[in-house]
């Protein structure tokens, strides 16, 4: 029996970050080309970090190759597969595309890693055109698949009554528990994510100087050298120097490493976060998390004892680790379920099998 033919139109590393993270992960499951022939277009334009979310000459060359491309491939393709950017000039183009590709009567199937759309990384609204565009993006798709059902308000007025929806979560790969932390030392928190003002690091911060002696591991770094001086600034106001240390950018399968030794994860962004996938590689080695309440938090709510703030409260962050470490046992206790769940509900298999299932449907 003939598979049918599958484009699938996805950001790839580099640079890294959770939607290409979560592209590469799903291309590379063995169910997806089982039940699939696959073709890969990567959106992303591989560059540094220092190019991130600005337009240039070669970004724009890149896109019509990617136009030209995608005109040649959707002559002999069965069904697309589009994660789409949130903002700027790459959600202009994958507006555009989707409407293309509406042109050549292929279906399509919308995959959005977002907690939302609508707004800037600025949280100022979308003008009416873009808005309009979007908005045909959405209603021409054959199926959206968000991440979780909480978030399904953040797509107000871009989802119609009667889109068809499916709920896919994320995942990450199997990977082996950390070693219980000394409980009896003073906090050993992580953070991990680029160091960008919507990512909330300056929070993280914050979360220090709440508590005493904590230290901060931190893996990622700077695209914005006025955030930079002003992180830098805010630890040399509080002194907080020697209790901050910085990996600097690392690759998705080493950076987990510096935190075998560390108590909980911060996650303290402020932006229209969906489903983290930090969230659930911090669970599945046991890593509790300490976060502010943003995206498909619910899902955090169903952790051993979560700790879940509004965001900026920072203060309750902090009385929510020292509660819990303070019970040394119930914390190994907790450690033990978060890593058990898990690798139960969010592994990589579990989630590409519920992609599939809803690829399968759009055919």
């Amino acid at each position: 029996m003939t598979k049918p033919r599958l484009l699938a139109l996805v950001q790839l590393p580099p640079p890294i970050h959770g939607v290409s993270r979560a592209n590469q992960v799903l291309l590379n499951d063995p169910q997806l080309l089982d039940q699939f022939e696959v073709t890969v277009l990567n959106l992303s334009y591989g560059g540094t970090k220092a190019s991130r979310g600005q337009a240039s000459t070669g970004r724009i060359l890149y896109g019509l190759t990617i136009i030209t491309r995608l005109i040649r491939a959707l002559r002999t393709t069965d069904l697309v597969y589009l994660t789409p950017a949130l903002q700027g000039h790459a959600l202009w183009r994958d507006a555009m595309i989707a409407r293309l590709i509406t042109r050549f009567n292929v279906p399509y199937v919308l995959h959005p890693h977002s907690g939302g759309i609508g707004t800037d990384d600025q949280d100022r609204p979308f003008g009416n055109r873009l808005r309009r565009a979007v908005e045909r993006m959405f209603s021409n798709a054959q199926r959206v698949l968000l991440l979780h059902e909480s978030i399904r308000d953040g797509y107000e007025g871009y989802l119609s009554n009667d889109q068809s929806i499916t709920y896919v979560g994320n995942g990450v790969p199997r990977v082996e528990a950390y070693p219980f932390p000394n409980t009896n030392m003073p906090l050993r928190l992580a953070f991990i994510g680029n160091l960008i003002p919507y990512k909330g690091f300056h929070h993280a911060i914050e979360v220090v100087r709440e508590s005493p002696q904590a230290t901060l591991d931190v893996v990622g770094d700077f695209s914005d050298k006025n955030y930079e001086a002003q992180i830098r600034r805010q630890i040399e106001k509080h002194q907080l120097g020697d209790r901050i240390v910085f990996h600097g950018r690392q690759e998705p399968d080493e950076a987990w490493s510096s935190f075998e030794r560390c108590h909980f994860l911060v996650f303290t962004s402020d932006w229209k976060e969906g489903l983290p996938l930090v969230w659930l590689e911090s669970m599945i080695r046991g890593l509790p998390i300490a976060s502010f309440k943003i995206g498909a938090w619910r899902l955090l709510e169903e952790a051993p004892t979560p700790i879940l703030a509004e965001v900026g409260d920072c203060t309750t962050l902090v009385q929510g680790m020292h509660k819990l470490i303070s019970h040394a046992e119930h914390y190994l206790d907790v450690r033990r379920s978060i890593a058990e769940q898990a690798h139960a509900e969010y592994a990589s298999e579990r989630w590409a099998q519920r992609i599939v299932r809803a690829l399968k449907q759009a055919v």
